[in-house]
C-alpha cells in the first residue's frame, strides 16, 4: 500500500486496544520504506509511547521478539531513542531497568550508540541520578562514551580529564565540542577558563567557539563580562550573535556590553530585536536603552511599506539568475533556513513555504515582526540565578525546557531552576537583512528562493 493508506493504518491502532495497536505498528517498523516520510514515523512512535506507561514490557518486548527491526532506519533514526529517552526521563528504578534491557538487546555499537544519544537527551541540564547496576554495566561497556556518563554522574577523574580534553587543540575536535556543550550543562568552575580560551580565540573552529561562548552562560563571572566584550571586535563574525547572547545574559556583562555600544565599540546595529527584550530585563538599564534603542511605536512600524514596495520594483524590473542567488542565500539564510538540502534548522523550513507568493515573502524578510509563524517566536526564560536567556522553544519535558537561539545553540535549563518562562512576541530572525544588497543580488536571491526543485551548478 502507499503512504496514505499506511498513515491511515497507524490512524486506525491509534485507537485500537494494546494487543491490535502493537502488532500494527511493528508492521510498518518493518518497512524502511517510510524512514523519511515526514510523518509516518512520528505517528509509529506515539502509538509506541502511549502505552508506555501501562504496557512498557509489552513495547519493549518488540524489539526482543523482532531482532530485525533493529536494522530498519526507521527505527534507529526515530523510535529507539526516544524510547530510550521516555524511560530514562521516566526514571523510576523500573523504567532504567527497561533501559538496560534496551541497551543489552541492541545488535550493533551504532545502535547502542543511537539510544545512549536518547538517554543523554533525557538527562541535558541534570546530573544523572544512582543507576540501577544492571544498567551501569551495560553502560561500562561502552568504553568511550563513559565519560561522559561519568562526567554527568560528576565523577572527579572524568572532570578532570574532560578539562585536559578541551584544553588541548590537538583533541580530536567532535570531542571537545561535546565536551564544551555538556560544560554548560554540568557546572565545573575549572572548566570556565577552558572555555573562556577557546571563546576568545579567533582562530577556534566557530562550532567549538560558540558552543563555547553559550556554556559559560552558567557561569557567574564578571570577568567573563569583560573579557568578550573587549574581545568582541576582534573576534570572526561568525561569533557575534553567541557572543551577544552571552553578555546580555548576566546584570554586570549586559551593562558592559550596553557601555560598549553607547561608546561605539560595539556596533549598534548589532542589537536584535530579541537581545533587546533581554537587555531590558535587567534592572538599571532602562534609561540607557531607551536613549540607544527607542522603542517603535505601530506607525514606526510602517515605515517598513516603502522598503518593500522598494524591493518589490526591484524583484519586477528584471529577471534574477537562481544560480548567482545561492551564495547570497548561503551568506544571509542558509545558517537558520533549509531550502530544500541546504540550510540549517533554526527557523522554518523553506521548501514548502509559499515561495512564490511574492507580497507574503517580502512581508516576512522585511518585516520579520509582523507576523511571526507558530513555534518560532522568541522565548524569554528568567533564571532563579539572574540569568536572562532567549530563543525559541526547541523541545521541552517535564524536567528540562530547550531554548535554540539565532547562534544554532541550544541552552538547556532545568525546570526547578526557572523563575519566569515567557513569549517575548518577536521574532528571532533580524531586520535589515536585505539591507547592503545590490538590485542585482536581490533580484538573484530571489530567484533562489522561488526555486521549485533543487539546483546545483
Amino acid at each position: 500500500p502507499d503512504a496514505e493508506v499506511r498513515s491511515q493504518i497507524l490512524s486506525t491502532a491509534r485507537r485500537l486496544p494494546r494487543d491490535q495497536a502493537l502488532p500494527l505498528v511493528t508492521e510498518i517498523l518493518a518497512r524502511d520504506i517510510d524512514a523519511g516520510d515526514a510523518f509516518i514515523p512520528m505517528m509509529a512512535w506515539f502509538i509506541l509511547e502511549s502505552h508506555c506507561k501501562s504496557s512498557a514490557t509489552e513495547v519493549t518486548a518488540i524489539f526482543e521478539k523482532r531482532s530485525d527491526l533493529w536494522a530498519r532506519a526507521i527505527v534507529r533514526t526515530h523510535i529507539t531513542p526516544r524510547l530510550m529517552r521516555r524511560f530514562a526521563a521516566a526514571g523510576t528504578r523500573m523504567d532504567l531497568l527497561r533501559a538496560a534491557r534496551l541497551l543489552s538487546l541492541a545488535p550493533t555499537p551504532e545502535d547502542k550508540t543511537a539510544l545512549m544519544e536518547g538517554f543523554g537527551q533525557a538527562f541535558q541540564g541534570r546530573a544523572l541520578p544512582p543507576l540501577p547496576p544492571e544498567l551501569a554495566e551495560e553502560m561500562a561497556k561502552l568504553g568511550k562514551g563513559s565519560l561522559l556518563l561519568r562526567l554527568r554522574q560528576k565523577d572527579a577523574a572524568a572532570l578532570a580529564e574532560a578539562v585536559t580534553l578541551l584544553s588541548n587543540p590537538k583533541a580530536p575536535a567532535p570531542e571537545r565540542l561535546q565536551l564544551a556543550r555538556i560544560f554548560g550543562e554540568i557546572q565545573h568552575p575549572p572548566a570556565r577558563n577552558a572555555l573562556l580560551a577557546i571563546a576568545k580565540d579567533a582562530s577556534a573552529p566557530a562550532d567549538l567557539a560558540n558552543a563555547s561562548l553559550g556554556s559559560l552562560t552558567l557561569y557567574d563571572d564578571p570577568s567573563i563580562g569583560s573579557g568578550i566584550t573587549a574581545a568582541l571586535p576582534g573576534l570572526p563574525r561568525d561569533r557575534w550573535d553567541a557572543a551577544l547572547a552571552l553578555l546580555a545574559s548576566r546584570p554586570a556583562s549586559a551593562l558592559a556590553l550596553v557601555s560598549a555600544v553607547g561608546s561605539s565599540a560595539i556596533p549598534r546595529d548589532a542589537i536584535s530585536g530579541d537581545l533587546l527584550v533581554r537587555l531590558r530585563q535587567h534592572e538599571g538599564l532602562q534609561e540607557k536603552l531607551a536613549v540607544l534603542f527607542p522603542v517603535k511605536t505601530p506607525a514606526a512600524r510602517e515605515s517598513f511599506r516603502p522598503r518593500i514596495e522598494e524591493v518589490k520594483r526591484i524583484l519586477t524590473a528584471a529577471p534574477g539568475d537562481p544560480y548567482a542567488g545561492e551564495a547570497t542565500y548561503m551568506e544571509r539564510c542558509a545558517a537558520c533556513h533549509q531550502l530544500f538540502h541546504k540550510g540549517g534548522n533554526i527557523g522554518p523550513n523553506l521548501t514548502s513555504y509559499q515561495r512564490e507568493d511574492l507580497g507574503t515573502m517580502l512581508i516576512s524578510i522585511v518585516d520579520p515582526n509582523a507576523e511571526i509563524r507558530e513555534g518560532y517566536g522568541n522565548h524569554t526564560v528568567t533564571t532563579k540565578d539572574g540569568r536572562v536567556l532567549g530563543g525559541f522553544l526547541a523541545d521541552q519535558d517535564s524536567n528540562v525546557i530547550v531554548l535554540r537561539g539565532f547562534d544554532g545553540n541550544d541552552t538547556t535549563v532545568p525546570r526547578e531552576q526557572i523563575s519566569e518562562s515567557k513569549a517575548a512576541g518577536l521574532s528571532l530572525m533580524p531586520e535589515g537583512l536585505l539591507d547592503q544588497l545590490a538590485d542585482k543580488q536581490l533580484q538573484d536571491l530571489f530567484a533562489y528562493l522561488r526555486i521549485s526543485q533543487p539546483i546545483s551548478k
